[in-house]
């Protein structure tokens, strides 16, 4: 049976929703990836050592990368940035395009709903002042991004950080059907 791997941007979604414990939802995924409790793969892995450059494709990220608290990371298009020290040698690395398995992130959320006493299930609801905040920000990041580069899921991922319990995932479906025609984002494929 293959992996079903997901964006880290659809990683942060999914923990972001259905988060119940303290701290940020990507510090979670970052903790339990160094622990070996969720797998995760760059489609490219680069590695900077004595300023020579090596990369590999569709590499399993070992559990030492996610061990740095000053790690660069972009959820939004999946690329992070450590600094790893194997063997006293210090080694650069990037992880570009990284994805996440999707059975132990949602195993993940499942836990924190249990420790917290609450279901993970539940489906959550937006109050009507955050869809309306979420409506300015949403053209904000739409205004940031002219070249229409991020995804829909990316959107959805940094709201639903951003505006924490107050929205709902249908809260940001209804958010995105009423702003994304309006600012040209409803073509199929990535930039929908």
């Amino acid at each position: 049976m293959s992996n079903d791997w997901i964006s880290a941007s659809e990683a942060r979604a999914i923990v972001s929703q259905g988060w119940q414990d303290e701290g940020k939802p990507t510090d979670a995924i970052c903790f339990h990836a160094k622990h070996g409790e969720i797998q995760a793969k760059a489609r490219r892995w680069i590695t900077i050592e004595n300023g020579q450059r090596f990369e590999k494709r569709n590499e399993l990220i070992p559990r030492n990368f996610w061990a740095d608290r000053d790690m660069k990371q972009d959820w939004s298009y999946g690329y992070f940035v450590s600094t790893i020290y194997p063997d006293d040698a210090k080694f650069e690395i990037e992880a570009l395009g990284v994805t996440f398995e999707r059975s132990e992130i949602i195993e993940l959320v499942f836990q924190s709903a249990l420790m917290s006493g609450t279901a993970a299930t539940s489906p959550g609801k937006s109050t009507a002042k955050a869809e309306r905040e979420c409506e300015a920000w949403l053209r904000q990041q739409f205004a940031a991004d002219p070249e229409k580069l991020r995804a829909k899921a990316s959107f959805q991922a940094d709201a639903l950080e951003y505006f924490g319990e107050r929205l709902s995932q249908a809260g940001f479906q209804r958010v995105w059907a009423k702003v994304a025609p309006e600012e040209g984002r409803t073509a199929p494929g990535r930039k929908s």
